[in-house]
């Protein structure tokens, strides 16, 4: 072979490195690029109220023979790497401490907040250093109850700060839904913290708003992180938000996949259907992933009752498109639907189900055309 030759096997070996160095294959294809799309929304602070360095008092029924390792599950929670993962943005730090309260008194049934409040105020009264100190989350876990959702919710306990979590289970595990009330209990324990609050009408705002709009909310279709013995649920990352990267912390290794459409809501005329287009979007290069379409009852006018949603195809990749088509009954005006558009895949270990959604809104309005 003459030099000449060798010098331009060189120079196209170089050149194939080079390409296999910023991305690109060794056939010459360019860099991947994930497909355009809109951004995620950021969870405002409304006036930033938060529990800075919470202490984190467990409370359970006299009836509940899972104390001990609900009390555990609390424990471990205050010392995981989930909590340093969920909270450091939001100017929260690790716990002060973590109590186990037993009731002396069972839980039967439902409880309104104000029972809740009682419950939780009697449970602690024998013990004064348990008492509200501006910076405690009491949670208060039910025991398996005949009309038990297997929920929570959470709300302030006071005039000092703190918040109570209400955990309901419907077995014989502690329910990660406590790790999402805790979360939530601790970014926004006032209801002046964070949270993407949902304008009025509705449709005049976020579409993400109608998902509950607090940090543990908008991740509640993502699957759980398991750590030791324990599941935790993700939260939202106003920062991995901001760049683009899986809102839902912590997030999993590799790709990142998902959907987007145009607006956050579309306005249809009862009677008649709308179409959208819906565009597939990745973070590296990912093979097709599942998706569907969902509506989801929401409160009041936002039931969904009367709206029905399809999908073109029920696969979707990078820069691939799929058509969601909406249709609405015979449905009054100021009625709306929340469709989740869920995109689902195992990540790289084969086995490890993911789960993303992207919402968006429908509604009836007297100006949406026939």
């Amino acid at each position: 072979m003459s030099r000449l030759c060798v010098a331009l096997s060189l120079a196209c070996l170089a050149v194939a490195c080079s390409a296999n160095d910023d991305g690109a294959s060794s056939d010459g294809l360019a860099p991947f690029k994930p497909a355009a799309h809109r951004g995620f929304p950021q969870v405002p602070a409304r006036g930033g109220v938060v529990l800075a360095h919470p202490r984190l008092v467990s409370v359970v029924a006299s009836n509940d023979s899972l104390a001990s390792d609900l009390f555990a599950y609390s424990d471990a929670l205050t010392k995981s790497a989930w909590w340093k993962s969920v909270a450091h943005e939001y100017g929260i730090s690790g716990f002060a401490g973590s109590e186990h309260v037993v009731a002396t008194e069972p839980i039967a049934g439902e409880m309104t907040n104000a029972q809740v409040d009682a419950f939780v105020a009697a449970a602690i009264a024998s013990d004064a250093s348990l008492a509200p100190d501006g910076s405690t989350i009491y949670v208060l876990y039910f025991p398996p109850i005949s009309s038990c959702s297997g929920g929570g919710s959470h709300h302030p306990f006071g005039k000092l700060g703190d918040a109570v979590a209400r955990v309901q289970r419907c077995g014989s595990n502690p329910p990660t839904i406590a790790s999402h009330e805790i979360i939530e209990s601790a970014t926004n324990p006032s209801g002046d913290g964070y949270e993407l609050r949902a304008a009025s009408p509705i449709w005049t705002g976020s579409v993400w708003s109608a998902r509950d709009g607090e940090v543990g909310d908008l991740c509640e279709s993502e699957p759980t992180i398991v750590e030791g013995a324990y599941h935790f649920d993700r939260a939202w990352s106003n920062a991995a938000a901001a760049h683009g990267k899986n809102p839902c912390v912590p997030a999993d290794a590799g790709a990142f996949f998902d959907v987007s459409v145009a607006r956050d809501w579309y306005a249809v005329a009862a009677g008649s259907s709308t179409t959208v287009k819906v565009e597939g979007w990745s973070s590296a290069k990912k093979g097709a992933w599942s998706l569907a379409a969902a509506i989801v009852a929401r409160h009041g006018d936002g039931s969904g009752s009367g709206f029905s949603a399809t999908l073109s195809k029920s696969t979707i990749a990078n820069g691939g498109t799929v058509t969601l088509t909406v249709d609405a009954g015979d449905i009054a005006p100021g009625q709306w639907a929340l469709v989740e558009l869920r995109s689902s895949a195992t990540n790289e270990d084969g086995v490890t189900p993911e789960r993303h959604v992207w919402p968006v809104g429908f509604y009836v309005s007297p100006s949406a055309a026939h």
